[in-house]
């Protein structure tokens, strides 16, 4: 046998000798942990156990009153945050559902004659995109107060998510030919997807918008508005982001600043 034999002899013995040994101590530890979870349950099904449950639980809260109070360092710093929560739900609720125009406002904004009429194609890449999202987002852009939008579709969908079509379909009939869908022989990834939904655009301006979005009934009414105003080019928003479906149940509010080109170049604050 030669030396380079005898060498990777010697290391593989050692290896197996090794493994070996981990597994014994694998073996050690999972007996450990069977016989701690046997304990553990053992604990939990005592009576006194289960009868102290609601103590602990208020044991549990008193502890972490006293944690925040020392994260806020004082009962002064505990009282502003409560007025700091007290304030953010507020703006929430100014800001979620009760921000939705009215019935009159509703038809006023409807009934407003622009000077220029713009359509405004909303690019939309579908991939794969939840029932529930998908309905969402088409429901906010039918809902809109202005009417000269057209919404344009690009699907990449795999055919497990072939509701996304029907789903499409279904809402084509309803929206005077003001939605426009494509289906993709392939996922582009959300960049070639949004190519494709503007090939399919004819308004004067695109929106950008994505398959898991809602849009606010007045958005499309502002955005005109600022338009006759102003000529404007581009037009960017504030944006929320929430949670549960539920628009009111907000986890962030980005209001933008005014335009500043400096600013803009360092933080890209128009996208999300």
């Amino acid at each position: 046998m030669s030396q380079e034999e005898m060498d990777y002899q010697k290391a593989y013995e050692e290896e197996h000798l090794r493994n070996a040994d981990l597994a014994g101590r694998v073996a050690d530890l999972e007996a450990k942990v069977d016989d701690l979870n046997f304990k553990l349950n053992r604990i939990k099904s005592n009576p006194v156990w289960k009868a102290s449950a609601p103590a602990r639980k208020c044991m549990h809260w008193c502890i972490r009153q006293v944690t925040r109070v020392k994260n806020c360092g004082s009962m002064k710093g505990v009282a502003a945050k409560i007025k700091y929560k007290q304030h953010e739900k507020h703006a929430m609720e100014q800001f979620g559902t009760k921000s939705f125009p009215d019935e009159a406002r509703r038809e006023a904004e409807q009934n407003t004659d622009f000077p220029r009429r713009v359509k405004i194609s909303i690019l939309v890449p579908l991939f794969n995109t939840p029932e529930e999202f998908l309905r969402e987002m088409i429901d906010s852009v039918m809902n809109q107060t202005y009417s000269n939008w057209e919404l344009c579709l690009a699907d990449g969908s795999d055919d497990a998510h072939a509701y996304v079509a029907e789903v499409v379909r279904e809402y084509e009939g309803k929206a005077d030919g003001r939605i426009v869908y494509h289906r993709l022989l392939k996922n582009e990834g959300i960049a070639g997807n949004t190519n494709e939904c503007l090939k399919l655009a004819t308004g004067e301006y695109i929106g950008l918008f994505d398959h898991d979005d809602i849009l606010h009934p007045s958005a499309l009414y502002e955005y005109v508005k600022v338009i006759n105003e102003q000529n404007a080019d581009y037009i960017y928003c504030d944006e929320t982001t929430f949670k549960s479906g539920d628009i009111n149940k907000m986890l962030t509010m980005h209001f933008k600043p005014d335009y500043a080109i400096d600013n803009l170049r360092a933080n890209n604050y128009i996208c999300h």
